[in-house]
């Protein structure tokens, strides 16, 4: 408890003339703490240190709990006022010591309260020593901490910062030799450091921690099994060990494994003090271990983030908010960046923009989104640039193909039903011959004729449409006359079936898209219900859906009574190359839901197996255009 500076302190109460005349009334006055250590405030030198010792516990067992002072005898000469007061984290008992004849002729009271003011003055005094040591704790504690931080700035090296923290630790700590492990979450060793001693032997250590007791409180292995077991393995002697996990916020940074505690040339055993000091040495080292890893986790992720961001066949760019590129992961495309950041008009922040820009023959897909800062303010855009000209060109052959495997379905339709009215018109020439002057006859076959060929004319329209080359400009499209040219290119095929067809979108329904790649997707949704349709009462339905009426979108579903999707496939039916079909491309609808995609539209279904399947399909309104 006592100051080794304690003496140079109590040498200022000679300045006191008060306390120094105070204590003139006493032959002794000295203090006790819980250790029996003493020291003499006035010393009369009657009464040896042991004496003293006595004295003061002799009065301690006689000392009511309640009442901290004391009036008591020594021998028939002298008589004892005594005092107990706590200062900091110990208890102090100041014993003073007059004779007799003068504490009865002067008065008990005066006594006491004389003493009372000397123990105020001391207690003080104490109270202010104690005071200064916190502080050159707080000081030596701020100094070793600047120190590690220090450390943490200048040292990436890892072995430089471990070696400079477990050379402080074992300094401090008086021990022989000692290692330090930093882990991760897993416990998986990161990285480690020893001086004096083998990492095996530290591993040891660590594992019978690990396994035997937790890893989250310290233990200070001092004989048993054990520590015979390490020390005729390693052929080291081994007096004490001290396991110590390096803690911050509950989270286990790693573990310090020191051994053997020196007493100059001998050993001393480790202890609970001993941890405690720990605690005090390496508060600023957990910091210091924390920052470190995170400046490693942090300088990977850079790493790792640079590589895959220059790895990446996209283009990434990331612009201020005055426009200015901050970021590009291909400095080669720079040149590429500018062109694009500077044609894409009127994008601010807060806006998430989806578009293709065109550029020296190449057409590029643009994403643009705003990043944010800590606290949700904008600090600029974030742009993926992808050169999507090959999949324009593949979609664009994937296009053509599946719309070649549909025609040599559709060809023989199409055939059927020029072939009925030919066949009509050959049988009514064929009778003209005869009939040629009768004007009723005539009248008829110039009818069914107009009629036959008017059907002919109407089919073949309708398959040029579906054959031509597409077209891919953007216009105004009335999905009705879509539809309507679709169940003519089909009518063999529903016909065939024995099909009924209840066609309800009659009326206009205008949208923004391209007629041809729109014929392309109904006429492969409606030839897809004919295909599902297994019996003779076959019924496909066509409705407008009012749905997102008045939200920028119409739709049209088309309602089959198939067979119906399988659950186990559902997921897959847009997916490339998947079909069921024995001669099926398997490319039908997944080009469907990549041209609606394009149209900025959506298609989605419905199925029962059994039952039947419902697509519907929901493109932009014209009056989103406008």
């Amino acid at each position: 408890m006592f100051s080794r500076n304690i003496t140079t302190v109590f040498e200022k109460i000679e300045e006191l003339e008060n306390v120094v005349g105070f204590l003139e009334c006493f032959l002794e006055v000295y203090l006790v703490d819980r250790g029996n250590d003493v020291f003499s405030v006035k010393n009369s030198k009657l009464f040896s240190v042991e004496k003293l010792v006595s004295i003061a516990n002799g009065i301690k067992s006689d000392m009511w709990a309640n009442l901290p002072i004391h009036l008591g005898e020594v021998g028939e000469e002298y008589s004892t006022i005594s005092l107990k007061f706590s200062v900091s984290d110990d208890e102090l008992l100041m014993v003073g010591i007059c004779r007799k004849e003068d504490y009865i002729s002067k008065g008990s009271f005066m006594y006491i309260a004389i003493f009372k003011l000397i123990a105020m003055y001391i207690k003080s005094i104490f109270e202010f020593i104690s005071t200064i040591s916190k502080m050159n704790e707080k000081v030596s504690d701020y100094e070793r901490a600047i120190n590690f931080y220090d450390a943490t700035f200048t040292t990436i090296n890892k072995d430089m910062l471990l070696a400079y923290i477990l050379d402080e630790i074992i300094v401090e700590m008086n021990a022989e030799v000692g290692g330090i492990v930093i882990v991760d979450n897993e416990l998986r060793k990161i990285a480690d450091f020893y001086l004096g001693v083998e990492h095996d032997l530290i591993s040891v250590i660590i594992e019978e921690v690990k396994n035997n007791y937790s890893i989250t409180k310290s233990k200070v292995f001092l004989e048993g099994d054990f520590l015979l077991k390490i020390e005729r393995r390693f052929g080291r002697k081994i007096s004490s060990v001290l396991f110590y996990p390096l803690l911050l916020d509950n989270e286990v940074l790693g573990f310090v494994v020191l051994i053997n505690k020196k007493l100059g040339l001998s050993y001393a055993m480790f202890s609970d003090e001993d941890v405690r000091l720990l605690d005090s040495i390496t508060r600023p080292a957990k910091v210091t271990i924390k920052n470190y890893i995170m400046f490693k986790e942090l300088f990977f992720l850079n790493q790792f983030n640079t590589k895959i961001l220059s790895s990446i066949d996209k283009l990434v760019l990331i612009t201020g908010l005055d426009g200015s590129i901050n970021y590009i992961n291909k400095s080669n495309l720079k040149n590429l960046a500018n062109v694009i950041t500077e044609s894409v008009n009127n994008t601010q922040v807060g806006d998430v923009k989806n578009m293709e820009v065109e550029n020296d023959g190449k057409v590029y897909e643009v994403n643009v989104s705003t990043m944010y800062d800590e606290l949700g303010k904008p600090e600029g855009l974030l742009w993926v640039i992808e050169d999507v000209t090959y999949k324009k060109e593949l979609l664009n052959n994937y296009i053509v193909s599946e719309k070649l495997n549909m025609m040599s379905e559709i060809v023989s339709g199409v055939a059927h039903e020029i072939r009925n009215p030919l066949t009509s018109i050959v049988g009514f020439i064929e009778l003209l011959k005869v009939r040629k002057n009768d004007p009723d006859f005539i009248e008829k076959f110039v009818s069914i004729a107009s009629l036959e060929t008017g059907r002919i004319i109407n089919l073949l329209n309708s398959f040029m449409k579906f054959t031509k080359p597409i077209n891919y400009e953007m216009t105004e499209v009335d999905l009705s006359k879509v539809i309507s040219s679709t169940l003519d290119i089909l009518h063999y095929q529903i016909v065939k079936k024995n099909i009924t067809v209840i066609n309800n979108v009659l009326s206009p329904v205008l949208v923004v898209g391209n007629y041809d790649l729109l014929l392309q997707v109904f006429t492969n949704l409606i030839l897809n219900s004919i295909q599902a349709i297994n019996h003779n009462d076959g019924r496909i339905e066509i409705e407008y859906i009012s749905l997102y009426k008045g939200k920028n979108f119409e739709g049209v579903c088309i309602k089959d009574n198939g067979v119906g999707i399988s659950h186990s496939i559902r997921n897959k039916i847009f997916d490339p190359f998947f079909t069921t079909k024995s001669e099926g491309t398997g490319l039908g609808l997944s080009i469907c839901q990549k041209i609606i995609s394009d149209h900025k539209g959506f298609i989605s279904f419905e199925s029962k197996e059994g039952k039947g399947t419902v697509f519907s399909v929901f493109l932009p309104s014209l009056l989103s255009k406008v």
